[in-house]
């Protein structure tokens, strides 16, 4: 009998032990995954810069809120030009163009649905 509960004893520490280490190793797992997702974020939203000094102007893309930050003293941006937004197949909402027509050149801003014009005041 005495023998009996030593082994008992010795199995339960055993099994003890081995649940710590499952536990330890799914606790660094997740720390690693964490550790790796972090990381890969990090990199993903750091801001890019690039720049163009020839010419003065350069802009900053932050990728995670779709935010574009342009910044010159002597350069203003340039939109994609069309003669019609009709020409666009798939606008998607937030797409600027300006449309470039004889007698209707404008500013044009889709908002998933329509299409709005804005056209200078004189």
């Amino acid at each position: 009998m005495f023998f009996r509960d030593v082994d008992e004893i010795f199995r339960e520490k055993k099994m003890q032990k081995i649940r710590a280490e499952v536990a330890a190793a799914e606790k660094e797992r997740r720390t690693k995954s964490a550790e790796a997702l972090a990381a890969a974020e990090r990199k993903l939203l750091q801001p890019s810069l690039f720049s163009t000094p020839a010419e003065e102007a350069e802009f900053l893309i932050l990728a995670k809120d779709g935010v574009l930050v342009l910044e010159s003293k002597t350069k203003a941006m340039v939109l994609p030009t069309v003669d019609d937004v009709n020409s666009i197949p798939s606008p998607s909402p937030g797409m600027m163009v300006f449309v470039n027509k004889a007698g209707a050149k404008r500013l044009a801003v889709f908002n998933g649905t329509v299409w709005s014009f804005w056209k200078p005041v004189n």
